[in-house]
């Protein structure tokens, strides 16, 4: 017996985990009431050893507040930090793709100064080029290989610029400018990632007499990322943030309106998958001894498919403290929705929370905020089978108060859902031969097939090959019924 091997390499995910850290930044002055906070995140390394990964990122804090006199001020802090998470699966081989997201933003007073502290989630992706050796050949003895798929993935990231210029009415000073992403479609071609998408553009500007409103706006983007590797095909998943951006408004007093520029530098990261065709050794006996094979396995993940829907969203939401029908509501800001996927006896549904920002004014001119929550649960149809990576975009957000203390919310949630389909990949590193088997001293032996059983296994229990279990029994037809009786004559030793 002789065996043939071969060398498979390949890119795969190795291993995706999130960690959490907390990062603080302090603002000196005279802060009164603390209105609203945006933290903005840019990842700028990430290095991988033994047992652990050592990222560091970029902090930019804008903070709207109320002084002591009742004006509405703007104070901005920007800071690097870093944090080291453990995972067994790190090793210096491995290359991480980071992505950055703010979860909360707490405030805590010291003395004179405020701490804002943002908790940061850090969701990490292991990447590694491995390779397999498997045998593909086996001679002198029957075997049976199968056709099967390997997921070969290739990791992209990178940046793009987009930009945005238009008229809206006068506005003064620009005091918070926050930005979410919605991808709405990802493709890739010979080396190349094209990635389009919505920037979702929401603006709180303070104008005459202390009075502030807001004003939000889609602008497209498309973005061309380069990826070693990539080839024609529509299995990708690419997710987009903004680190940097520039809001600029040029007031024209003489027209009453006001110029909006905007220049925006966004993060892109993803992966193409693609089907590679192997045929692989799935099983081999021989006639005279017995064999062992051993077996390796892994399990890869590829794009089965993306579904992409709109849905608009209302109703009573929770309120972080009490409003009345003196409160007139100035603006809402920082929308932000999550959301993830769920099963249920009635099929799937998608389960979030939308979440915005009120700067309200009293009636003696005071400002405060209210942070306001909507849960919602939708159900959605999807036929594709794996894991649901779900994201969300929140847009159209407005509230009103219908009845004293309760703040209606209305708004519409853009919702991107990809399946991803698990490809387990069986292969046999090695064969053993072992013990030759016992002589029968039968002279006619009769075996007794399962119902079901196809000719490679008939041929495997009488231990010969299947062409000769043909030659030898041409009434069977395969796969057998259960009530076939197959006689074994040993052969007489001359």
């Amino acid at each position: 017996m002789e065996l043939k091997k071969q060398n498979f390499t390949y890119n795969g995910v190795k291993a995706e985990f999130t960690a959490q850290s907390l990062v603080e930044c302090r603002f000196p002055g005279e802060i009164a009431t603390v209105l609203a906070a945006n933290a903005t995140l840019s990842p700028l390394a990430a290095d991988v050893t033994d047992g652990e990964v050592f990222y560091k990122g970029k902090l930019l804090l804008t903070l709207v507040y109320e002084d002591s006199e009742r004006n509405v001020c703007r104070s901005e802090r920007g800071m690097e930090f870093s944090h080291t998470v453990k995972n067994e699966a790190c090793t210096p081989a491995c290359k991480a793709a980071l992505s950055l997201q703010a979860i909360e933003v707490k405030e805590r007073r010291e003395g004179s100064g405020l701490y804002l502290s943002v908790v940061v989630e850090a969701t990490i992706s292991l990447s590694d080029e491995r390779t397999i050796e498997y045998v593909s050949d086996v001679s002198d003895v029957p075997a049976q290989s199968r056709a099967c798929k390997a997921v070969l993935s290739y990791p992209f990231s990178g940046e793009a610029e987009a930009d945005d210029e238009f008229d809206t009415e006068y506005l003064g000073d620009i005091l918070l400018h926050s930005e979410r992403v919605n991808v709405t479609d990802v493709t890739a071609e010979d080396g190349v990632v094209s990635v389009t998408g919505e920037i979702n553009l929401n603006v709180c500007a303070l104008k005459e007499e202390g009075k502030l409103v807001s004003l939000e706006r889609l602008i497209p983007f498309r973005a061309e990322i380069p990826c070693e590797g990539a080839k024609l095909s529509d299995k990708c998943v690419s997710s987009a943030c903004v680190i940097h951006a520039r809001v600029q408004a040029e007031p024209d007093e003489e027209r009453g309106k006001c110029r909006v520029r905007t220049d925006f530098t966004l993060l892109l990261q993803g992966r193409v998958y693609e089907d590679c065709p192997l045929t692989l050794l799935d099983d081999a006996f021989s006639p005279k001894r017995e064999l062992t094979l051993q077996k390796s396995q892994c399990v890869e993940e590829s794009v089965s498919d993306t579904i992409r829907f709109s849905e608009r969203v209302s109703g009573t939401a929770a309120l972080s403290g009490s409003i009345d029908f003196s409160d007139s509501l100035s603006c809402v800001l920082l929308s932000h929705a999550t959301a993830s996927a769920q099963k249920s006896e009635d099929g799937e549904r998608i389960d979030g929370v939308l979440s915005a920002t009120l700067i309200l004014r009293g009636n003696e001119g005071a400002h405060k905020s209210r942070r306001v929550e909507l849960p919602f649960s939708l159900p959605f149809k999807f036929a594709a089978a794996g894991r649901r990576i779900v994201s969300v975009m929140a847009c159209g957000v407005s509230v009103r108060q219908r009845k004293e203390g309760e703040a209606e919310v209305e708004g519409t949630l853009r919702f991107s859902v990809t399946a991803m389909e698990e490809h387990p990949l069986l292969w046999v590193e090695d064969i053993v031969e072992g013990e030759p088997y016992p002589e029968n001293e039968n002279a006619v032996s009769i075996y007794m097939p399962q119902a079901g059983a196809t000719l490679w296994e008939t041929a495997k229990q009488l231990k010969k090959s299947p062409e000769e279990v043909e030659r030898s029994n041409p009434e069977l037809k395969f796969p057998l019924t259960g009530e076939e009786r197959i006689l074994i004559y040993r052969q007489a030793e001359e």
